[in-house]
């Protein structure tokens, strides 16, 4: 089998399996740390919350469309995450119900 084939039929779905947790976690986490650009005029989103809170003196109103918001982007990724992990599951056991260990017992009781 040429390396290509080997690499994209055995190495790279091992890759995935393995990468896939790590990575997605480091990318939410990184969501959570980092400033959001909002749209209206391209300030990180707690900025403008700020500037908003000191111009009107509505703390709760503000803090919780920013945390809502903040909460929205990092469940939609969650919920992405989750399905590239069900997606490439490990398959530990066989499909037909039936575990090595109870295979050998079955052979040995027929001998």
């Amino acid at each position: 089998m040429p390396p290509s084939r080997v690499f994209t039929k055995v190495i790279a779905p091992q890759l995935i399996r393995v990468t896939i947790p790590p990575l997605s976690n480091d990318f939410i986490t990184m969501l959570k740390l980092t400033s959001l650009a909002s749209v209206i005029s391209l300030q990180e989103l707690l900025a403008r919350t700020q500037t908003l809170v000191a111009s009107t003196f509505r703390f709760v109103e503000y803090f919780s469309a920013a945390a809502i918001y903040y909460l929205v982007l990092v469940s939609i990724f969650m919920v992405i995450q989750a399905q590239l992990e069900r997606r490439f599951v490990w398959i530990s056991q066989q499909t037909g119900g039936t575990s090595a260990l109870s295979r050998v017992r079955q052979l040995a009781a027929l001998r």
